[in-house]
């Protein structure tokens, strides 16, 4: 007969364990070792059989695993796995084989030994195993047992009483206390022979507010109201755990607080609870913030705790603050828009003034013989060459504009355009001018310029800003004449020759960078655009002594082609010098632009008069500019006007 030995042994853990633990563990190093020689002889489960000096481990074995705490189920079931429980037996300690390492033995006892080599001489002969007593059960596999919890649910029932009427109909607070009141009063004097007559008393409006409070709390805390009748703990996961709640004498929850000592009222130590999902805490929040004037959350929250304490409720305060009507209407910004892009008029070469930008400045006072008049100032500008022509006239009138424009055409052509604010001069003088080109276009003579016409185009009212490019040269107008005039008084005359030095020291500004090489050229003017050079430059050189050339076609027409390459080049470094400083000359600052769209309600701006006396409007109608982008809008005041305004002087009010 051929035996094999084979043995496994594994050092204890660190960690202290019982004696019962560490002889499961051993057992589980065995049914380990006996899995492998399974599969090593090709044997069957049921054919390897295990044996254990251990009556502990042997009960685990053999019972369910579920029943005992995660370290021996865990073992025990990786052995009910490798092994069949019901081949496991017992043996005594005086017979197991794998004693006798851990007893400390000499190799030459260890030789000798026949039983470490054979095994007990009882197990080869023994036909069954010795039977375990189920109901021997030590200390120590007690205290192995899984603990049993026991889960008790309580399902109460709490009866939800109805609430007079519908607090969601309501948006002030005080109607809400006073309908309330009435209808107890009511209730009182159907069951009582004593009738209630006059005004609503101030006890009744309190119940009528008591009344309300516990409503609140009982459709919002039902379950701490229970909890706390019962003399119970409020739950973990309760909102108001951390107020040390408890319950008055009417039944209504308070926060407990560390205040019972000091001098405050009784509502001021423990305030209600209230909740901020409820409208009545919407009610009351508005009601605080109108008593304190619409003052900001700190004061409007201060009022609210005098009496109540409600969860979450700066947050609350704030959002209830921020959507106040009137606090909106002195608080909300402007809407803005990112700059628009310059039209195509301004960027694009076209002869001097033919794109022309108009506008009025002054008054100016002009002497006369009996006293001092009124003087206005029309100012031609093109868009384009940023030109100047100013006109002097007596006053406002579309006869006068007219008679000036008249004066402008013949000086400097004919316009194809012209830009201007929403002036009612403006709009008379367009009318005119539209009956008098129909009149213009019928005639013969006149058909090769009456073709044309001119097309008259008006910023957006109060939108000053649009005309920018007039405006700035107003500003000029009026530094000249500042600095020149000062407190003088001048007559018609004079003060029309002044006009015209001013306009010639105006053209002969630069638009391009001034240099300090003396090499570099000239910079650009917009006179050079009109007459080829600075009106305010020195004349050309004397020529009378050179001999005369003879003037004839040839002549003339090389002159020509010289003035055209000498316009050529001014147009060069018009696109060079002064139409590239333009694409960053004016950068925007509006990060986000506001959308306004139809139906909106707006508060609509004006200047020098206070916010309190803007008018509401709704946006009715929008102009998307060339980019896309809204800019102006057509507004209906409240009363009824139709309006033109910028998205600058409107104020969305974002009223759903």
């Amino acid at each position: 007969v051929t035996s094999f030995v084979a043995s496994k042994s594994r050092v204890a853990p660190l960690k202290k364990m019982t004696l019962p633990r560490l002889e499961l563990m051993g057992a589980l190093i065995g049914a380990r070792l006996g899995h492998s020689l399974l599969k090593a002889l090709d044997l069957e489960r049921n054919q390897l059989h295990m044996w254990t000096d251990s009556m502990i481990t042997l009960h685990w074995i053999h019972s369910s695993a579920q029943r005992w705490k995660a370290f021996v189920a865990n073992r025990v079931t990786e052995i009910q796995e490798l092994t069949n429980p019901e081949l496991w037996s017992h043996c005594t300690g005086k017979t197991n084989p794998a004693d006798l390492p851990t007893r400390g033995q000499h190799v030459q006892s260890l030789i000798d030994s026949q039983l470490w080599w054979s095994g007990p001489k009882s197990l080869p002969a023994a036909d069954e195993r010795e039977q375990v007593d189920e109901n021997y059960v030590s200390s120590e596999v007690n205290c192995e047992l899984k603990t049993k919890h026991q889960v008790v649910v309580q399902l109460t029932h709490a009866e939800q009483v109805e609430p007079l009427f519908d607090i969601e109909k309501y948006s002030r607070l005080r109607t809400v206390l006073r309908v309330t009141a009435w209808v107890k009063r009511f209730v009182t004097n159907t069951r009582s022979s004593q009738k209630l007559k006059g005004e609503l008393t101030a006890d009744e409006i309190r119940a009528a507010e008591r009344y309300w409070v516990k409503q609140t709390q009982e459709s919002s805390f039902s379950s701490e109201i229970l909890q706390l009748q019962l003399k119970q703990n409020v739950k973990r996961d309760s909102k108001i755990k951390d107020l040390k709640p408890f319950l008055d004498e009417e039944g209504m929850i308070c926060v407990g607080g560390r205040l019972q000592n000091s001098d405050l009222s009784f509502r001021e130590q423990h305030p209600w609870v209230l909740p901020s999902s409820h409208k009545y805490s919407e009610l009351l929040v508005h009601s605080c913030h109108e008593r304190v004037m619409h003052s900001g959350v700190r004061d409007t929250l201060i009022q609210v705790r005098e009496q109540y304490w409600i969860s979450r409720g700066r947050q609350f305060v704030k959002r209830i603050v921020s959507g106040c009507f009137i606090c909106r209407k002195l608080k909300v910004k402007a809407a803005q828009q990112i700059t628009a892009p310059l039209p195509q008029d301004r960027v694009t070469e076209s002869a001097a003034f033919e794109v022309t930008g108009v506008d009025f400045a002054g008054p100016l006072y002009v002497k006369t013989k009996s006293q001092p008049t009124k003087a206005y100032i029309v100012l031609f500008t093109c868009a384009v060459t940023r030109a100047v022509h100013l006109e002097l006239v007596s006053d406002q009138t579309t006869e006068n504009f007219l008679l000036a424009l008249k004066r402008f055409i013949a000086r400097r052509g004919l316009c194809r355009i012209i830009y201007s604010d929403n002036a009612k001069t403006f709009k008379r003088a367009d009318k005119d001018l539209k009956e008098m080109w129909q009149v213009i276009k019928g005639s013969e003579l006149t058909k090769f310029f009456t073709e044309k016409g001119i097309t008259w185009k008006f910023i957006a009212e109060r939108a000053a800003w649009w005309g920018g490019f007039w405006e700035r040269l107003v500003r000029s107008v009026k530094t000249c004449l500042k600095k020149v005039l000062g407190r003088a008084s001048l007559n018609f005359e004079e003060l029309t020759t002044v006009l015209t030095e001013v306009e010639a020291v105006l053209n002969s500004r630069p638009l391009s960078y001034v240099y300090n090489d003396v090499l570099e050229p000239q910079p650009l003017t917009p006179s050079h655009f009109l007459v080829g050079n600075r009106l305010t430059s020195l004349p050309p050189k004397n020529l009378s002594s050179q001999p005369h050339t003879p003037i004839n076609k040839e002549e003339l027409g090389r002159r020509w082609k010289y003035r055209q390459r000498l316009l050529n080049s001014f147009w060069k470094r018009w696109r060079t010098d002064y139409l590239m400083d333009l694409r960053s000359a004016h950068t925007s600052e509006t990060t986000t632009p506001t959308t306004v769209k139809v139906g909106d309600v707006v508060l609509i701006g004006e200047d020098n008069t206070p916010r309190q006396t803007w008018k509401m409007g709704r946006v009715t109608e929008v102009f998307p500019g060339r980019d896309g982008l809204i800019r102006s809008c057509k507004v209906c005041s409240s009363t009824g006007t139709i309006l033109r305004r910028p998205v600058q002087l409107l104020y969305p009010l974002e009223v759903c």
